[in-house]
């Protein structure tokens, strides 16, 4: 196993602390939303609990390849209890931070001539973005419709 220099180990242990936190931040969304009585939007949440379990676990094989442990310590989730917009708002400053340090993670692995560990960054990098344009759209939808209306849509 070849030894990855301190920039590449830096970006894998960021992404690693960075999807932790994804994963807890949907998984108590869906539970929150489950018991709010919006089952739709749980299983939503519940899927993108599960889209983050992959992503960590391409960090993860990335990380083992090159025989560092992940830094497991991360930062906590936060977002608004009862109030489905503010949600919505911090879906999106969760998405759009993933997003600009997956991009400084390209970079970095470019950078360090490890085009192997830019294409995980590149994969995660497609998730982030279209998590960003769900949420945009969302967000969109809410304010031609309402957001009562909007959540009626996802009452099971």
């Amino acid at each position: 196993m070849p030894a990855a220099p301190t920039a590449i180990v830096d970006a894998l242990q960021a992404s690693c602390r960075l999807h932790l936190t994804a994963i807890e931040h949907y998984a108590s969304l869906a539970a929150h939303l489950e018991r709010w009585g919006y089952s739709v939007l749980a299983e939503r949440m519940l899927g993108e609990a599960d889209d983050e379990r992959g992503h960590l676990r391409l960090v993860m094989e990335r990380l083992e390849y090159f025989d560092v442990a992940p830094a497991l310590d991360h930062k906590l989730p936060s977002w608004p209890r009862h109030d489905y917009a503010g949600i919505l708002n911090a879906n999106l400053l969760l998405e759009t931070a993933a997003a600009a340090v997956e991009r400084a993670n390209i970079a970095v692995s470019r950078e360090a001539g490890d085009e192997q560990t830019a294409l995980v960054f590149v994969s995660l990098l497609a998730g982030s973005e279209r998590s960003v344009l769900e949420i945009e759209a969302a967000k969109q939808i809410v304010e031609e419709i309402g957001l009562d209306n909007y959540l009626a849509t996802f009452v099971a």
